[in-house]
């Protein structure tokens, strides 16, 4: 077992292993190394790489884990953050085989030991499966299915998709087309080049702030290094291959945008954006996704990945979900109280009393 502190000395070792083991795009170094420069070194976050290798040096798990200051404790997280929606450590397949939930156990406390201590550890957005490989972090003791994320399967032909889903989706896409033709010509992006994509992730990022303040969420693009992020990656001097930015636009207006990226066959839906106003109407966001996913088979793509999230759009168009599981264990006394708080939270909710409770007290509001 390794330990690095800094990506660049473990940048070979992570390369060699992306060769022979599974992972999703957020486990590339190109996508934690672009975190780790904007938005990790603006939150303070200390990169800690874990490598397993057998007596050979060919590594069997990486784990690329980062330590965060949140509320005055130390918590041990995947590198990635919010912006990342799988976490998991790379992994060989054949050594997956083999590990069970005592071994699993045993190496991660190894790992734990080997790493600065901290407050908390605290592991989200783990799918089960990466690959058709068993995310061995996932048999950890304590290891719980919390979240969902979908996905589609892309057959050979996009008349062969049509065949699987509702026909009103497609005669509604045609319909709202036509309407956003009548205003002015429609033109779609499918693949930005760099100075296309360094346009477009700034309307995407004002698209996705407004969205936010309507919703009351949090504004990511407020903050220190997530626009810097999304940039880097799409057409910074380290611009990275995989990343897919697209659009729609009439005239030209880009009336619906998106961030993405294609890894390994898979094309990853992440950061949709979209005009408002009298421009909602058109429901262009799903217009675009839905010329994205014909783009994607022909292309030859396997996997249109929609991502964390239960929205009810991404079950009309998914024909299977992931399953995505959370480990959280304080390391110190400290590192007890938001475990605690997130308990009493998640027991409210479970209380049909106390849920109805709250919703007359904010419709009294």
């Amino acid at each position: 077992m390794t330990v690095y502190d800094d990506l660049g000395e473990a940048r070979e070792s992570w390369s060699a292993a992306l060769e022979h083991c599974a992972a999703t795009g957020f486990q590339s170094v190109q996508w934690c190394d672009a975190f780790q420069r904007t938005i990790g070194q603006a939150e303070g976050v200390r990169p800690v790489v874990v490598v397993l290798a057998d007596a050979a040096r060919r590594t069997l798990l990486l784990w690329p884990l980062g330590i965060y200051t949140e509320g005055g404790l130390k918590v041990l997280r995947f590198l990635g953050g919010v912006v990342t929606d799988y976490h998991a450590p790379l992994t060989d397949p054949a050594f997956a085989a083999t590990v069970d939930t005592s071994l699993m156990d045993a190496l991660w406390e190894s790992v734990l030991k080997a790493v600065p201590p901290v407050d908390l550890v605290w592991l989200r957005r783990m799918p089960a499966v990466i690959d058709e490989v068993p995310n061995v972090m996932t048999r950890l003791t304590g290891s719980r299915h919390t979240e969902n994320a979908y996905a589609a399967t892309l057959p050979t032909s996009a008349a062969a998709f049509r065949a699987t889903r509702a026909p009103k989706l497609f005669a509604d896409a045609r319909r709202q087309l036509r309407r956003l033709g009548e205003i002015a010509p429609v033109t779609i992006v499918e693949r930005a080049s760099p100075e296309q994509a360094h346009a477009l992730t700034a309307v995407m990022a004002g698209q996705k702030s407004r969205r936010w303040h309507e919703s009351q969420g949090r504004d990511l693009f407020a903050e220190a290094g997530y626009l810097a992020f999304y940039q880097e990656l799409a057409s910074g001097a380290q611009a990275w291959d995989a990343v897919a930015v697209c659009a729609l636009q009439v005239g030209d207006t880009p009336v619906a945008t998106h961030w993405g990226m294609i890894f390994r066959g898979r094309y990853y839906w992440l950061m949709p954006g979209y005009e408002a106003g009298t421009w909602a109407r058109y429901s262009s966001g799903r217009v675009l996704m839905q010329h994205m996913i014909e783009w994607s088979i022909a292309e030859g793509l396997s996997v249109f990945d929609l991502t964390v999230g239960d929205e009810d759009y991404k079950k009309a168009w998914a024909d299977h979900s992931l399953d995505l599981h959370e480990w959280v264990a304080p390391r110190t006394l400290k590192g007890r109280a938001p475990v605690l708080k997130r308990r009493a939270r998640e027991w409210a909710r479970s209380q049909p009393w106390l849920k109805a409770a709250v919703q007359r007290i904010r419709g009294r509001r």
